[in-house]
Order: C-alpha cells, then structure tokens, then sequence
C-alpha cells in the first residue's frame, strides 16, 4: 500500500484496545487483542495507521456503537474495535467472525451464613431423628437387661441414656452380667461419636461459615438484594424486546446507566450491590485481579446470560479494496494461536500499563469477629434449660410427703426450743 492510511478510530476500552507510548520514538501505539491484529495488518500490507480522533469530536462519544456506525457512513475504514453480529442479514460492514464468546453476569459470591445460624445448621433434622431412635433402643435394651418395668417415661427419661449421649459420667453397678457390660460399652461409643461429629461441625463452621446458595436464574436475582446494573446501548446491541425489560426481574431491580465508561468504572470497582453483565473475554482480566488483590468477590455465571453464542466482527466500510487481505489477515492471526496468546496476556498488559489498581479496593472488615450477639440462641436455650431444671427441681421438693414433714417438724422444734 506504499504506505496509504487506514483510518480508524478505538473505543480505548480495556483489554480490547488500550493506549501506551513507544519507547523508541514516543508515539502513542495501542495493544490490546482487538488493536494487536490491526497493527501487525498495517505493518504487512505497508500501511499507517490514521487515527480520526476529530470524528469523535463531530459526530458524538467514541463508542463501539457509533464506530460501527461511523464506519458503515464511510468515515472510517476499519474501526479498531468489535460489535456483535448475532442477529444482523447483512454483514456489508463486518468482516468474517473474529471472536466467539459468550455475554452472562458477573455476580456476587453469595454472603457467608451468620454465626448465630450456624447452631441450626449444624443440626440436620434426619440425623437428630437417627440419634433420637437410637436412644430409645439403648433405653429400651438397658431397661430389659436390668429387669425393670417398661414404660415410655422410663424410656425417654432414662438417665443412663441421657447422660451416656451427653458424654457424661453415669453410675455403674459394681456386679453386672456380660450384656449389660457390653450395652454400656456400646452406649459410650455411641456417645463418643456423636460429640466428636458436633463438636468437629461447629467448629469447622464457626472458622468458616459455609456460603448461602448461589442464584442461577434472574428469579433468583428479582429476589435477592442486588440490583442489575446495565448499559443501554448493549440492551439495545443484544436487541432484546418489549421495550429493554429483563425476562422474570422488574425495572426496580434493573439501573440504566446512559455513559458506558461510568458503567465500566462502576464494574471495575467491584462494587458487590450490582450484578454486571461481561463477556467472558472480560471476564478473564477480573477473575485473574480477583486472584491477585483479595478473596474473590464475584463469580461468572453461565446460567444468568444475556447471549451464549456471541459473535464479534471488526466493523469496515462497504467496498473496502483489500477486505479479503485482512479477512485472510484474521484467519491466520486465529490459526497461529495469536489471538488466544493475546487474549492470555491481556491481564499482565493491563497491570503493566497501571490500567488495574495494585491495592485491594475493598474496606477491611471485621466478619470473622464473633459478637455476643451471635451467641443469643445458645444463651438463650441455656437461660430457658435452666429454668426448666429449677421448675422440675422445684416440683420434685414440692411433691415429696416426706420432706414437707421433715420441714414441718424440724420448724416446730425451732419455735419449741
């Protein structure tokens, strides 16, 4: 091309395109997976690239929508950027598929168990309901070992039982056959289990609470606390219906952001209040800072998507003279596995030129302390066993005879003397 200018214009939007300086000469040059593929097509057809910076300035905000729309118009010839083409008839303006991914939201990690729920977590009702029939079978054995009348209260209040499951001291007959020796041998094994299981949950769950389910539909985000937070040009570039509305979740739930580099910010900042649609591409630099900073905020999910299947073309203008150069340009850079090396080392790229923070952007916090607030319902079954075992003892004085004539007596000698 003798060096004949290829105008173009990017959307700077990171790691598709992102603006560094050439150390040689101090130009400004773009990298990124997206402007990689245009440089090394200039550099091998002889070109320059032109960058329309003042189209911008004319024609309104640089944006992937309007550089599309630019380059359909004729004002570019290829835009250093990539649209979506899932739906269109006519691919005048769009060069042979370059990218493949698909579009779902990155979602909160769903908030740890509080500590004052972990007690009932603990407890699973199949296994109390297990543990409750095995003790009326110890209870049941131990009173026929012993030759002692059946009842249910003898069953259920065997204190033999109670104390043996509690891991508790219980007397023992000095003179006892086999079986019983061996039903009490059970009986403490028994009870050594069960305390060991419990005591090894709790304290598994109160290091570390076990995370609430996370949501895999848009019902399960209506419900949930987080508000969707998305763009309207990308509601209209995935062209949904019925006036932008998100199947099964109400406008309440749904924030339109109108300026696309302020929803970007605000999905960069790892703000856990919003779930934010990304492409799985995108996706890929924030899993990997997510690794780096601090313990993962989001996840991406692949059952909450806005497209699975979708196919990003370089924008370019009709009739372009040398468009089967650089269709044949992408199909090599895609079978030489550039694409993929570039798309690998977007994160180091972006860290290298300071375009992801090297500081944890959340606030420190205190949710692994445990308040006295979070023990209520164990100090509060304790307060409550206690004042049934001062209401049982209290019933026991009251209904023995023989104690009230004791006292009676011992008073009168008191008054006597």
């Amino acid at each position: 091309m003798h060096g004949a200018p290829i105008r173009t214009i990017t959307d700077n939007l990171a790691p598709r395109s992102m603006v560094t300086k050439d150390p040689k000469t101090g130009e400004k040059k773009w990298i990124g997976f997206v402007a990689n593929l245009l440089n090394n097509f200039i550099e091998k057809v002889n070109a320059t690239l032109a960058m329309q910076s003042e189209v911008g300035e004319v024609e309104g905000k640089i944006f992937f929508v309007n550089i599309s729309k630019w380059t359909a118009n004729d004002l570019l010839d290829i835009g250093m950027s990539v649209d979506t083409t899932g739906e269109m008839t006519n691919f005048d303006t769009f060069t042979y598929p370059y990218l493949m991914c698909s579009y779902c939201f990155m979602v909160p990690l769903p908030e740890r168990i509080p500590y004052n729920e972990v007690y009932g977590v603990i407890i699973d009702p199949g296994v109390l309901a297990l543990i409750f029939l095995k003790f009326c079978i110890f209870s049941v054995l131990l009173i026929y070992i012993q030759g002692r009348s059946l009842s249910l209260a003898s069953v259920l209040m065997n204190d033999m039982c109670l104390r043996g499951f509690l891991c508790q001291p219980f007397p023992f007959p000095r003179q006892c056959c086999r079986k019983l020796k061996l039903m009490c041998l059970l009986l403490c094994f028994a009870s050594l289990m069960t305390t060991t299981m419990y005591g090894a949950y709790l304290k598994t769950f109160l290091y570390s609470p076990p995370p609430q389910p996370m949501m895999r539909t848009f019902g399960d985000l209506e419900g949930s606390r987080y508000k969707i937070a998305i763009n309207w040009a990308e509601m209209d570039m995935l062209r949904f219906e019925n006036n932008r509305i998100l199947p099964h979740v109400s406008n309440e739930r749904v924030e339109i952001f109108e300026d696309y580099h302020e929803f970007v910010r605000l999905r960069e900042s790892f703000n856990s209040s919003y779930a934010f649609p990304v492409n799985s591409v995108r996706w890929g630099t924030y899993d990997e800072q997510q690794k780096l900073l601090f313990n993962p905020v989001f996840y991406y999910s692949d059952e909450i998507c806005l497209s699975r299947d979708n196919i990003l073309s370089f924008p370019i203008r009709r009739h372009l003279p040398y468009r089967h150069l650089f269709e044949e340009h992408i199909l090599q850079q895609k079978e030489f596995g550039l694409l993929n090396h570039w798309i690998d080392h977007s994160f180091l790229d972006m860290l290298r030129l300071e375009l992801t923070p090297h500081t944890d952007l959340r606030e420190p916090s205190d949710e692994l302390a445990i308040d006295v607030d979070d023990l209520y319902w164990i100090l509060g079954l304790y307060a409550l066993a206690l004042v049934i075992c001062c209401c049982c003892f209290a019933v026991e004085i009251l209904g023995a005879s023989n104690t009230w004539s004791r006292f009676k007596l011992y008073i009168s000698q008191i008054f006597t003397n």
